[in-house]
């Protein structure tokens, strides 16, 4: 890709990569079965992956309680799930909707202690 189109918007550079993908495995295969042959174990992991987080995406969404942004700091509280339990310095990955579809983004998770009694969905998250 051009390095001003990936500066530029980087959708333009890896959207088409993704959806062209397919197609070049396909006809790789064809030119060289040793090249299906090759790829077969990776494309299997490859499809697993996705399935794995396709499936957690279904499983593990959550509630936004609120959305506050300060200068360069985005701060997303959830509502937590039962039985989860978070420490400092881990990490997960939110889409945003309103922002890309597609774009899953890191946040750090901060546990909040609530100042009143827990819900009986568990007490809150912050993510920054």
């Amino acid at each position: 890709g051009l390095a001003p189109v990936r500066r530029w918007k980087w959708e333009v550079f890896y959207y088409p990569h993704i959806a062209l993908f397919p197609v070049v495995v396909v006809f790789a295969c064809l030119h060289q079965i040793r090249v299906a042959v090759a790829l077969s174990f990776a494309l299997l992991l490859l499809v697993v992956d996705l399935g794995v987080r396709g499936w957690n995406v279904l499983r593990n969404s959550a509630k936004v309680v609120s959305v506050s942004t300060a200068e360069d700091i985005v701060t997303v509280s959830l509502r937590n799930r039962d039985g989860f339990t978070s420490e400092m310095g881990q990490y997960i990955f939110l889409c945003l909707p309103s922002y890309s579809l597609f774009q899953w983004h890191p946040f750090t998770l901060v546990p909040v202690v609530p100042v009143a009694p827990a819900p009986p969905s568990g007490p809150p998250v912050a993510v920054e």
